[in-house]
Parts: structure tokens; C-alpha cells; sequence
């Protein structure tokens, strides 16, 4: 049976082992002292939400959100019973030992936590949980250059790296440890190439593809001597992101922007005039079919107007004209279906 010595300052409540614990008065709350408490492993596993509850007073009192498990040991206890204590957000694992898979199932559970701080803990286990949850300080042995310039020495670091470097030649080490780390990083964001080489940007996107990386950027670094080598590959870099779907930008050294400043400035100058003629363009174009369509609107109501009153008027008149002889009658009608005036002449004997 454990003895377990509970201690609550300023930020934390901590769990221990501890063997100084007058047995006496061992889970006798009325002697209880709430800054340094003492029970019984047994006594907690059997009064889970009974000891939960007085705890979780504890906390709001003095505001904690942070546990630290001193011993894996007590561990499994001690996580059952943060499981029902929602102040606590953060768990901290100071024994150097890797948490097994019942003690990261038990995290897992707990919906309330949001950082995790532990030596190491199962692969598999590790990837369940919420991004950047879980950070871990046990070393991982690396040899290559790759690892070291990006400073790559935890597992959490291997798995939550979002920005590399990739500068050297990359022989067989650097090689394994680079695929090593594309298979278990699924955080990656962007690649830095310095020293380009289309060996190595041909191998980084068949990394990337093997991987499943989708909308990575790719920044290549340009030098003097390596200009050359770049200007080459402009269009398979455009064929790259195509296929790919990865984002490849060139960072050009001051030496080169230094040279081109006057002809890059003269391409500035002529986008902004090109941009400013086509805004004019359309604004006249738009001017211009805003006055056809008023014109045209005005002209279809008047000849709609005029049409109206010459479908309603019908011109029958008669004009007598005496002559010694004779005597006419003219009479004229509109014929609407035509659209013309006609004269009717008649000889009145």
C-alpha cells in the first residue's frame, strides 16, 4: 500500500510517494492540514469521488489548473482521479520513465486536459491526441547534420516540427534520418533550401508525395554560385507545384537584387501604368454602355408613346369638291396593319 503525500502551492498540486507519514492519523480528515495532505492509495482508489470532491474545492479556492505526478508508480491512481477534477489542465511527469499504454489511454480520456508534459510515451498513443498537446523531453539519438541544424532532440520536436533547414549534401545517414522524419512529422509547414541542388529538391517532393504532404513551401536560397542552377529549374519548379501541390519561391541574395533593382523597378512601373489604362478602360467602357442603354431606354419609350396613339387613332374624313361638272368626294383612313395613309376618291354624279 502506497502512501501518498499531496502538497499544494502556489501553481501546482503534486503527488508523491512518501514513507514519512505518521500512520496514526493517516486519512483522518479531521487533523488534515489543506497545504500538506496524506492518504492512503488504497483509501483513494475506494473514495475516488469523495476525495475528487474535496480536492476540486481545493483547487477553485486557491486557483490551480496544474498537477504534477512525482512517481509513475502512483500514476494510474492519480490519473483516475484527475479525470473527474475539470480545474486541471495540465499534467506534468517529472520521473524520467516512458508512460505505458494504460497510463496514456487514461490521458486520452480526460477531455479536460491540454498539455502534457512526460519523458516519453507509445508511438501509436502519441498521435491520438490534439496537435501540440503532448510535449516530450526524452533525447533521441540522432547523428546527422540534418537533425542537429534543426535542432530535432525529442520525440514531440520530431513530430511537431513545422519549419527545416536542409542545407548539405545529403549522403546515406542523412538520408535515413531525413525519411524518418518525414514519415512521423504530419506538422510540416515549410523547407528551407540552402545549397540548392535539383537532386535535392527531386528528392524532398518524392518525400513529400511518398508522405502524403499536401500545400507545403518550398524556399530555395539563392547565392552567386548557385544562380545558374537556379535559373535552369524555373520551369520545373512550375511543373513541381502543379503535380505536387507544394508552393516553391525563390529568396534571391541582396547581391542579385542589388543588380536588377533599376529593371525589377521598370517592370513595377510598367504593371502599375498597365493596371491604371485597364481601370481607365473600363470605367469609359462602362460610362459609355450606361449611356447606350439610357439612350436606347428613352428611344423605346417615345416610339412605344407614338406607336400607342397610332393604334388608336383611325382618320376618316371627307372633303366634297364642286365642279360644274362633277362632284367628288375624298375620304382618307389610316391602315393600321400597313402602317400607311389611304385616299379614297368617289365621282358623285
Amino acid at each position: 500500500m502506497n502512501k501518498i503525500l499531496v502538497l499544494i502551492d502556489k501553481e501546482y498540486i503534486s503527488f508523491s510517494i512518501t514513507n514519512n507519514i505518521d500512520t496514526e492519523n493517516l486519512n483522518n480528515t479531521n487533523v488534515i492540514n489543506t497545504k500538506n495532505l496524506k492518504f492512503t492509495e488504497e483509501y483513494i482508489v475506494e473514495n475516488l469521488e469523495l476525495v475528487a470532491a474535496f480536492f476540486q474545492l481545493l483547487l477553485i479556492k486557491n486557483k490551480i489548473s496544474k498537477a504534477k505526478i512525482k512517481n509513475i508508480e502512483i500514476a494510474e491512481t492519480i490519473l483516475q482521479l484527475l479525470k473527474l477534477l475539470s480545474n486541471i489542465e495540465q499534467v506534468i511527469f517529472t520521473e524520467d520513465k516512458e508512460l505505458n499504454y494504460t497510463l496514456s489511454g487514461l490521458l486520452l480520456e480526460n477531455h479536460n486536459l491540454e498539455k502534457i508534459e512526460c519523458y516519453s510515451m507509445p508511438e501509436i498513443l502519441f498521435y491520438k491526441f490534439p496537435n501540440n498537446t503532448v510535449n516530450t523531453r526524452g533525447e533521441i539519438l540522432f547523428s546527422s547534420q540534418f537533425m542537429k541544424l534543426n535542432n530535432i532532440q525529442t520525440y514531440s520536436q520530431l513530430c511537431n516540427k513545422e519549419k527545416i533547414y536542409i542545407d548539405n549534401s545529403i549522403n546515406s545517414c542523412e538520408l535515413d534520418e531525413l525519411m524518418y522524419f518525414f514519415k512521423i512529422n504530419r506538422k510540416l509547414k515549410k523547407i528551407i533550401i540552402t545549397n540548392y541542388s535539383r537532386k535535392k529538391i527531386l528528392l524532398i517532393i518524392n518525400m513529400l508525395r511518398d508522405n502524403d504532404f499536401k500545400k507545403v513551401n518550398i524556399i530555395i536560397i539563392e547565392t552567386n554560385d548557385l544562380l545558374d542552377s537556379i535559373m535552369k529549374d524555373i520551369n520545373l519548379f512550375n511543373k513541381i507545384e502543379k503535380k505536387y501541390n507544394v508552393n516553391i519561391k525563390i529568396k534571391y541574395s541582396k547581391e542579385y537584387m542589388d543588380k536588377n533593382k533599376i529593371k525589377q523597378l521598370n517592370i513595377a512601373m510598367f504593371r502599375g501604368i498597365m493596371l491604371i489604362l485597364i481601370i481607365i478602360g473600363l470605367i469609359i467602357f462602362g460610362i459609355t454602355k450606361f449611356t447606350e442603354r439610357k439612350t436606347n431606354d428613352h428611344f423605346d419609350v417615345n416610339v412605344k408613346i407614338i406607336n400607342d396613339k397610332i393604334n388608336k387613332s383611325v382618320y376618316n374624313f371627307g372633303v366634297e369638291v364642286n365642279d360644274s361638272d362633277k362632284i367628288l368626294t375624298l375620304s382618307t383612313c389610316y391602315d393600321n396593319a400597313d402602317h400607311r395613309l389611304v385616299i379614297h376618291a368617289k365621282k358623285i354624279s
